[in-house]
């Protein structure tokens, strides 16, 4: 059974291109674990200072360790480190 997510982040005011990037860090590493079937970051177009994690993943297991992976963790705690994050929706 395939699984999908998406998540909403949206930037602090004027932080939304640094935000981009650090995001744009997850996409190759998430796409190389076990049971992810593509996952993307995409800025939103109709609200740049809002961006969108979307993954395909091939069960709630690997679901769920997308959200429990490390590197998850680090390019949000550095989001949070430099004041990025508005808001987060999963």
């Amino acid at each position: 059974m395939m699984v999908t997510h998406t998540t909403v982040v949206r930037a602090v005011r004027g932080r939304s291109e640094q935000l981009g990037q650090c995001l744009h860090t997850l996409q190759e590493p998430m796409q190389q674990m076990v049971g992810c079937l593509g996952f993307e970051v995409a800025q939103v177009k109709e609200d740049p200072a809002v961006w969108q994690l979307q993954g395909r993943w091939q069960s709630d297991a690997a679901l769920h360790d997308f959200f429990a992976a490390p590197r998850l963790q680090q390019v949000f705690d550095q989001a949070i480190r430099h004041c990025l994050l508005a808001s987060v929706e999963c």
